[in-house]
């Protein structure tokens, strides 16, 4: 009876042994508390800006188009050659109405010279009191519509079949252009361009959560791959009414014309930075130093007290929707939503720490201005990142909380983690067995 109390008892032991052994071997250490990163509220000034990446074209070109057909007479420009506008760039041969007209012309001639005489017989007549010199007077007459009929004619001539000659559509440069006398050319043949490099624009794709603050008239910086030194400035001289659609996200063309074009090349690969807002002496702060909630946007200061608030009221509400974080520049330059799960504004803020409501303006991918509920100088807790061994799953310290996940073939599933102090709740988990 003994034997079989020692062996239950031994059994016992072993099984603690073993739980005590793997619970001290799986325990994960505390977290160690860190200093919080704090920064100051500037005064300074403060752009927010789109962008997006294209290549350097000419500003202007345009094709030379013969608008008969026709044999050409004569050229007066060559590939490469500078032109104006309204320079004549070739002419046509006028063979067709050359004999018609040369015969018309020759038959007004011969009716001048009948005018003339007519009219000295007319003199001779009056000095000697002839009575012809009535019937020479009317003879007058009907010799000069003759004439005046065979002017119109030669006109009429000169109107219908002189083929006009073909002119520079803009100022620029020839390109592609290869015509040679005596070239029969076809109606609505292209016979080159003519290219305005003098003037250099970029078109660049914005982004569809961006274009609306594209605007005529705003200025822009273009920096070019190939002069990495340099930085050129422009103006936006074109809004593309129509986006294009890739990989399910729309773009529209922005049309920057360069104001300055020293060393650059058509075909040059750039990207353009567009100013939509400019402020000076604005209040600003580190973008990761701001979070939202529900169209209310916040920022922890350090507070011996760690109360909710600090005495001051949210402002009303921004337009963010719900589980929104302060507004974020993708890497691309278009703008993130930082849209999350939805979740509950934690009661209190950290040991040390107070929450602050702001008012916030114009932002760009570094920066966000403060409109009011700070003053220049205070200083502001900046959110960080926990380590993955510490924080609790779906847990982004200062930040929002990811909603639960099913658990899917894990039994019950997990959970999504609570806010960090004075950040969000997670959602509830759901999960299935």
């Amino acid at each position: 009876m003994k034997r079989k109390w020692w062996i239950a008892g031994l059994g016992v032991v072993l099984v603690g042994g073993s739980a005590a052994g793997w619970l001290y071997w799986n325990e994960e250490p505390a977290p160690t508390a860190s200093a919080a990163v704090t920064t100051t509220v500037r005064k300074g000034e403060l752009v927010s800006s789109i962008g997006g990446t294209g290549s350097i074209e000419p500003a202007d070109r345009e094709t030379i188009v013969s608008g008969v057909a026709g044999t050409v007479e004569e050229v007066f420009f060559r590939d490469g050659d500078t032109v104006k506008k309204g320079d004549v760039l070739l002419t046509f041969e006028q063979e067709d109405a050359a004999d018609q007209l040369a015969s018309k012309r020759i038959e007004l001639e011969r009716q001048r010279l009948e005018l003339e005489q007519l009219q000295l017989q007319f003199k001779e007549a009056a000095e000697s009191g002839d009575a012809a010199q009535q019937s020479i007077g009317i003879n007058i007459k009907k010799q000069e519509l003759t004439i005046e009929s065979l002017e119109n004619e030669i006109a009429s001539l000169q109107e219908e079949d002189a083929i006009d000659p073909i002119t520079a559509p803009i100022d620029g440069k020839l390109s592609g252009f290869a015509v040679e006398p005596g070239d029969a050319l076809r109606e609505n043949a292209e016979l080159g361009e003519v290219v305005d490099f003098a003037r250099m624009k970029m078109v660049v794709g914005v982004d569809e959560l961006d274009i609306a603050e594209a605007a005529l008239g705003q200025e822009a910086t273009v920096l070019v791959d190939a002069l990495p030194d340099a930085v050129f400035a422009g103006q936006v001289a074109a809004i593309a009414e129509e986006g294009t659609a890739n990989n399910g996200v729309a773009s529209f063309d922005v049309t920057v014309l360069l104001t300055d074009i020293e060393g650059l090349k058509a075909g040059m690969s750039a990207e353009a930075s567009i100013v939509t807002a400019k402020k000076t002496d604005a209040l600003f702060l580190p973008i990761d130093a701001v979070q939202s909630f529900r169209g209310q946007y916040f920022v922890s200061v350090p507070s011996a007290e760690g109360s909710a608030e600090q005495g001051r009221s949210p402002p009303a509400q921004q337009g963010q929707a719900e589980g929104q974080t302060a507004p974020q520049r993708r890497p691309d330059g278009g703008a993130s939503t930082g849209r999350g799960q939805a979740g509950s504004l934690g009661d209190s803020a950290a040991a040390g720490q107070s929450r602050v409501f702001v008012e916030v303006g114009i932002h760009n991918e570094d920066s966000i201005e403060i409109v009011s509920g700070l003053a220049e100088g205070d200083e502001v807790i900046v959110p960080t990142t926990a380590s993955a061994s510490s924080a609790a799953p779906g847990a982004v310290p200062g930040g929002f909380g990811i909603g639960g996940f099913g658990g899917g073939a894990v039994p019950g599933g997990f959970g999504g983690g609570g806010g960090a102090p004075g950040g969000f709740g997670g959602g509830t988990g759901g999960g299935r067995n």
